[in-house]
């Protein structure tokens, strides 16, 4: 028989300064839920998972997600899910807002795994190739900048090797732009709706 888990607001996972694990893969969870503070243009370059629906509900603030070349605001109790293969990537593009408190769900779970290796990576995670070898291996593909790079907000994490097509320029580096941007009102006609 299969037990509960409880886990305090103080409890949980931590493998990096983004993301608290309340429950994941690692600790026999079909599914991965941690809570998040997004701090100012903190956030992943725009990635794909391999096998996993990656599910964001916001608690506190507005965070910004890009799902394939669109943008959407998500405020407090906006809801986004993007399944598998698709683009996909959030920040808190705004300066003076505080830190994005949201839950992220990843179904099914595993994303906990990728975070505790890359934590135990060491000086391998100053390699790009080395995470990247890792990130594919829990099915995570990266295939363009932050979302603070592509809206010309800042230069740093920006991978070069990730980029391809149609580019606008910042501080001398090719940076593709997303599409559009739409406020948490506009989700009914989104690629986030269809599910």
């Amino acid at each position: 028989m299969a037990e509960a888990r409880i886990v305090r607001s103080s409890e949980g996972d931590v493998y990096e300064h983004l993301w608290r694990f309340k429950h994941g893969s690692l600790r026999g969870g079909r599914f991965d839920f941690m809570v998040g503070n997004i701090g100012y243009l903190d956030g992943p370059p725009l990635h794909v998972h391999r096998e996993q629906d990656d599910t964001f509900f916001v608690l506190e603030g507005v965070l910004a997600v890009q799902v394939g070349d669109e943008v959407f605001d998500l405020g407090p109790g906006d809801f986004a899910t993007v399944p598998p293969g698709v683009p996909h990537t959030f920040s808190n593009i705004r300066k003076d807002q505080p830190p994005v408190k949201v839950v992220n769900l990843m179904t099914p779970g595993g994303l906990d795994e990728q975070f505790r290796d890359m934590s135990l990576m060491g000086e391998a995670a100053s390699d790009p190739d080395e995470v990247a070898q890792l990130r594919e291996k829990h099915g995570v593909t990266m295939v363009g900048p932050t979302l603070g790079v592509a809206l010309g907000l800042t230069c740093r994490n920006y991978e070069t090797s990730l980029i391809g097509g149609e580019a606008e320029v910042f501080d001398g580096v090719p940076v593709p732009q997303p599409a559009s941007r739409t406020t948490s009102t506009d989700l009914s006609d989104s690629p986030l709706d269809s599910a």
